[in-house]
């Protein structure tokens, strides 16, 4: 049996708030944060905090030129031997056309903040539901006084 230790990261991206990953697989986010690893995947996560959640969907389309390859998806790059974080930063050949991205949304509309990563995803998604929060405990303790 594997034991995977929890990313130190994500418990301080959350700050509180709780995810809910709607992913297949767990993902690596020690060594696969940027958005081009989960190309075309739908909703990623759920980031929530007492009564707020908001959605976390990777975005948009993919196509790359790297070695005269044409890579348009996570396994285009797998194949070319970019795996992780580290591999794509020292891609010097590469060559983006178009590139994917991260979106959140809260009860069903576009936040307008586009992430490139799944951490700065995560950060932003709790700040948002963290203050959400604190906004309506204050309205409401403002209605009751």
């Amino acid at each position: 049996m594997t034991i995977k230790e929890v990313s130190f990261a994500l418990e301080n991206w959350l700050e509180g708030a709780d995810i809910e990953w709607h992913l297949s697989f767990e993902p690596d986010l020690d060594n696969q944060q940027d958005a081009m690893f989960y190309q075309g995947l739908g909703a990623i996560a759920t980031v929530s905090y007492k009564q707020i959640a908001v959605k976390i969907y990777s975005d948009g389309d993919l196509r790359a030129i790297y070695k005269d390859q044409i890579l348009r998806s996570t396994t285009d790059f797998f194949d070319a031997g970019i795996t992780n974080d580290l591999d794509l930063r020292n891609a010097t050949e590469l060559e983006y056309d178009m590139n994917n991205w991260f979106d959140l949304y809260a009860y069903g509309e576009h936040l307008d903040c586009v992430e490139h990563t799944i951490g700065e995803a995560i950060m932003v998604a709790s700040a948002y539901v963290r203050e959400e929060s604190m906004n309506i405990e204050t309205l409401e303790n403002l209605t009751i006084s």
